[in-house]
């Protein structure tokens, strides 16, 4: 019963993380309500938006651990990632990036992928991203489940992905961005085909003089249907400091960015809509290293469409 019930949770509409589902990425987009594909400028953006990597002005790195759906009963799951990001010279950067899916009992899933940002032209930034997903069912492994037919061959899988991105920066003020991930839909399915959707992200960010608004939609490719999905986060940065929260058409999202020197720290907290089981939501927390001399090497990378007064903050988020 309690490997049914959290299948069944798993799987819903909307609230899935399997399948390399809605897994999230990146802290930060997590606090956001997942608009992020417009912005995408730190070391996870290698699977949103590896065109974003050339946001990289040094060598960054961040590690994060999440518990989704905490609280709920006989329900276990974590999550966490690495990424790293590292500039290559002015106009290119180059991502590297660990996910880990787990649900007790039931289901796990890796990705491990390495991207490419190019800074194409000072408008434009392209990018592409290959990552290994392995999807293992460690129910199968149950006695009481083993026997199943759908486990006669074994109880994993594994397939590449490919990812593509762009990011565009109209203005100092008006920046787009967009995305395919998992363009080429791989099967990771045992003995029937069980596709990984392709999604399709669009973006837009706005820069306001103390805050950045961010609009998404997407479109995800599933087997039967294509489903669309809306985004909105703001994001208020403040000395050391910036607060984030966004909505979307299945959670409402709240979190903060908080810069000490080279280190940073990042929250998140997700409510989904659609979960009525009593929980805490779902809780992020990510831990990031940033060296520092990259940025003073290359002083012009990137500021040609920073706004000219912006505060010095917006370069830690």
């Amino acid at each position: 019963m309690k490997a049914i019930i959290a299948l069944a949770v798993l799987f819903l509409p909307g609230a899935a993380w399997a399948s390399f589902q809605d897994i999230p990425k990146s802290v930060k987009a997590e606090a956001l309500g997942g608009a992020f594909v417009a912005l995408a400028d730190d070391p996870s953006s290698s699977f949103i938006n590896p065109a974003g990597l050339v946001n990289m002005h040094s060598l960054q790195g961040s590690l994060m651990y999440g518990k989704p759906l905490y609280g709920v009963n006989d329900l276990d799951i974590s999550e966490g990632y690495m990424a790293l990001g590292l500039p290559l010279g002015n106009r290119a950067a180059a991502g590297l990036q660990a996910d880990i899916y787990k649900a007790v009992g039931l289901v796990s899933e890796y990705q491990l992928g390495g991207g490419f940002g190019l800074l194409a032209t000072p408008k434009l930034a392209v990018g592409c991203t290959a990552s290994y997903l392995y999807h293992n069912y460690d129910i199968g492994h149950d006695p009481a489940y083993s026997g199943q037919s759908v486990f006669a061959s074994g109880t994993s899988k594994g397939a590449v992905g490919v990812h593509l991105g762009v990011l565009m920066f109209l203005t100092p003020k008006l920046q787009f961005g967009a995305s395919a991930i998992n363009l080429n839909k791989p099967d990771i399915g045992l003995v029937v085909p069980d596709i990984v959707p392709r999604e399709l992200k669009f973006g837009a960010l706005y820069r306001l003089p103390y805050a950045e608004l961010l609009a998404e939609v997407e479109q995800r490719d599933d087997t039967a249907t294509k489903t669309n999905n809306w985004k909105l986060g703001v994001e208020v940065p403040l000395p050391r400091v910036a607060l984030r929260a966004g909505v979307n058409d299945h959670a409402l999202t709240a979190g903060f960015g908080l810069q000490l020197g080279s280190f940073g720290v990042d929250y998140a907290f997700h409510m989904l809509k659609t979960v009525s089981a009593s929980n805490s939501g779902s809780q992020f927390l990510s831990v990031s290293y940033r060296m520092k001399s990259f940025s003073e090497v290359q002083p012009d990378k990137l500021q040609k469409h920073q706004p000219p007064d912006a505060p010095v903050i917006i370069d830690d988020y």
